[in-house]
């Protein structure tokens, strides 16, 4: 169940999305227009504006992919959708990165600014970041079991200790232990902090990295394990 109030007016855009770790969660609008809606369903579920600059612009080139912008390599550098877009939701704005390239951004994208009628999908990676969080944060909503759009099963990675000081242990399932897997570990604010491609074992070292809480994934080609994890 996710609460959805409608309000005569509410903040600057007309929509918000209020998350909390302590109170309930709740998206609030001023109009039940349907991709405003989705919009803040990203937001409810972990996803940031792809205009986001809260860690510094994203770079057209996406060498900086994973740690500005929206924090996801496969949305592309986006300077803000905002009266940027035509009726056919062409992009024709001329503003360029800090090197001088033009940006290229993704007007069907449903976390950018582009006008309502244009935004009708979400990347893989925005996908596996909301499953992610379902699968933790949301966990008393989750199915029993959850698929993304590609098939593979998403299910809960069991972790101990946790809390930890860095050094932990998985119960994996099947599938995960017989062989080399894509493991991921995320900070709980979007930023991918280790990627191992053909990771093998029931163990991990994190004591390189900071105290706070962090997602762990696990990926095959049939399944994606997700777990939480706090260093102290």
């Amino acid at each position: 169940v996710v609460n959805i109030y409608v309000f005569a007016q509410i903040g600057s855009s007309g929509a918000v999305a209020v998350t909390s770790d302590v109170g309930p969660s709740w998206i609030g609008v001023s109009r039940f227009e349907p991709t405003t809606i989705v919009h803040e369903m990203g937001h409810y579920f972990g996803l940031l504006h792809t205009h986001n600059t809260f860690w510094g612009a994203e770079l057209v080139d996406g060498s900086n992919c994973a740690t500005a912008g929206d924090r996801f390599c496969d949305t592309p550098a986006d300077p803000g959708l905002d009266n940027q877009t035509d009726t056919q939701c062409r992009y024709f704005g001329t503003e360029t990165d800090a090197n001088g390239d033009a940006y290229h951004p993704d007007t069907s994208n449903l976390m950018s600014y582009a006008y309502h009628f244009c935004r009708n999908r979400f990347s893989e990676e925005q996908k596996d970041w909301m499953l992610a969080t379902i699968a933790t944060k949301y966990s008393d909503y989750a199915c029993t079991t959850t698929r993304t759009r590609s098939g593979r099963e998403v299910q809960a990675l069991r972790i101990h200790p946790n809390p930890s000081h860095g050094h932990v242990f998985f119960v994996l399932p099947d599938d995960l232990s017989k062989g080399p897997v894509h493991l991921e570990v995320w900070h709980v604010s979007g930023q991918r902090v280790l990627s191992m491609t053909d990771w093998q074992g029931h163990s991990l070292d994190l004591t390189i990295l900071p105290p706070g809480s962090y997602l762990i994934r696990v990926m095959t080609e049939r399944s994606i394990s997700v777990g939480q994890v706090v260093l102290d």
